[in-house]
């Protein structure tokens, strides 16, 4: 039986953003030669099935720990639990690590893909999704623009970078692929005449 059960470490935070992953590792003991590791919201549910692996990547919230397993003497192929406890159970199992990961903002831009305007009536692009932001354009970001709207000036893909107050998680919306149209040549009228009579008339041509 086992005499020593030993610890599980992570090899990072166990709190982090989605996308990302902590390695969650431990040790074999003494007549123990399987590894059954367990996660979930209360560290019940099985990952995969018995292993050597001394390490498992964790990228959900859950309770990880390693259940230890010895060789079943009827089935070479199978593995049981140590006498006297139940597989998967609270004994020959290390304590677990708990591990959080917080959701990314929902960053977005109201305006949708595209949006499109005339030189002399700007359109007025809304960010969402809380926190702070930045607004970029072209991936690049603009020198302190950091509030919820913006008026672009120049045509551009443009997004916004929100960042989570509380978690420090980070997001990027989609690109609203702006336009902005320049405006006609102001028209010049050339006068054919000068002075013209009551009841008379000349053209007025526009160049």
């Amino acid at each position: 039986d086992i005499t020593a059960i030993p610890d599980a470490a992570a090899n990072g935070s166990t709190v982090f953003c989605q996308g990302g992953s902590v390695v969650i590792s431990t040790t074999l003991p003494t007549n123990a030669t399987k590894i059954q590791w367990y996660g979930g919201a209360s560290g019940t549910t099985a990952i995969g099935s018995p292993t050597d692996a001394l390490s498992i990547t964790a990228t959900t919230t859950g309770q990880y720990r390693a259940y230890f397993l010895k060789p079943d003497p009827g089935n070479s192929a199978n593995f049981i639990a140590f006498a006297g406890t139940s597989f998967g159970g609270t004994e020959n199992t290390t304590n677990p690590v708990t591990v959080t990961v917080n959701p990314l903002p929902a960053a977005s831009i109201t305006e949708g893909s595209v949006a499109a305007f005339c030189a002399d009536q700007p359109v007025l692009l809304h960010a969402t999704g809380g926190g702070t932001y930045q607004w970029m354009l072209s991936g690049n970001a603009l020198s302190g623009i950091t509030s919820a709207n913006y008026t672009p000036t120049v045509s551009g893909d443009y997004t916004v970078k929100v960042t989570d107050a509380m978690t420090g998680c980070v997001a990027t919306s989609s690109a609203t692929a702006v336009t902005v149209n320049p405006l006609p040549s102001t028209p010049i009228l050339k006068q054919n005449a000068q002075t013209i009579c009551i009841d008379n008339s000349f053209d007025l041509t526009s160049i």
